[in-house]
């Protein structure tokens, strides 16, 4: 999972898959009651982030939305008015995964220099699948990519401490990431407090119904569920359809936008490179949009 999330492996597509699902939450956004700007902070959580790479694609994306103009360019100054503060909230129940959160989005200086630390993997080692050849068993990897890069407080520099403290960060500094260990029947604690919950390849890894639930729990009046990825049941017991879960989106409490449940039109390798390895494993996920009513 890392090469595919933070590695020089990581296939384009996922790029391209969580690029649309930035977009599909941006405009669902809009066409809510809910203000952009910046009087209100704009809450997302991610359930079961594993790695965290949705988590920061979803924040640069927001805030290349809300903060630059149409007529800007990536590089470009916010707008004179603030849009809102963007706090991206991760969830994972896998130690491991969150301990390797903690490395990508907490990652020291080396020796104190200005080059953040860096690491290859040979993810492919121990893949009893991937035999075609030495080369491609002792393929390398290397990350995290994007990488870290040196950027100024900005604590310190709104309280007018000139440059302000050097830090490592990941991104463009304008997003708020945190991550916690927390299951599904936890988020209800969290009872109308984001304004959206973003899920990519999670319904199927337990009772849907029941994960619906309680992201509808979770989100605030008008609130946006994106849900994208296959409905590859992992355990016995309910199996829903898409048709299925689309009725069940509407029974929880949730009006479907759009055309309801889709089928993504790009093959999505989950994790290797067809040129990295003989084995590959591809989805065809599902996705929809729907609001809190």
């Amino acid at each position: 999972h890392i090469a595919k999330d933070w590695s020089t492996l990581r296939p384009p597509q996922w790029d391209r898959a969580h690029d649309f699902l930035t977009v599909q939450l941006v405009e669902a956004l809009r066409s809510s009651d809910r203000t952009l700007d910046g009087d209100q902070p704009l809450s997302i959580l991610v359930p079961g982030c594993g790695l965290g790479r949705l988590v920061y694609d979803l924040g640069e994306g927001l805030a290349r939305h809300l903060y630059v103009s149409p007529s800007s360019s990536p590089s470009s100054s916010p707008q004179s008015r603030p849009p809102p503060s963007i706090y991206m909230h991760g969830t994972e129940v896998s130690e491991g995964c969150l301990r390797l959160i903690d490395s990508i989005f907490n990652a020291h200086l080396q020796d104190g220099g200005e080059e953040a630390v860096q690491f290859t993997i040979h993810p492919y080692v121990g893949l009893r699948k991937n035999n075609f050849s030495r080369h491609t068993r002792l393929g390398e990897a290397s990350g995290p990519v994007p990488a870290m890069r040196t950027a100024t407080s900005d604590v310190a520099a709104d309280a007018g401490g000139g440059g302000g403290e050097k830090k490592q960060i990941i991104g463009s500094g304008l997003v708020d990431y945190s991550f916690s260990a927390m299951n599904i029947t936890e988020i209800r604690d969290m009872g109308d407090a984001v304004d959206a919950v973003v899920t990519c390849f999670y319904l199927d890894c337990d009772d849907p119904i029941t994960q619906m639930e309680r992201i509808h729990e979770a989100l605030a009046p008008g609130g946006i569920f994106v849900n994208f990825g296959p409905l590859a049941y992992h355990e016995d017991g309910l199996a829903p359809t898409g048709g299925q879960i689309e009725t069940a989106v509407a029974e929880i409490g949730f009006e479907m936008l759009g055309e309801g449940v889709s089928l993504w039109e790009e093959p999505l390798p989950y994790y290797n490179r067809p040129d990295q390895t003989s084995f590959d494993q591809v989805w065809r996920p599902m996705w929809f949009v729907a609001r809190k009513s």
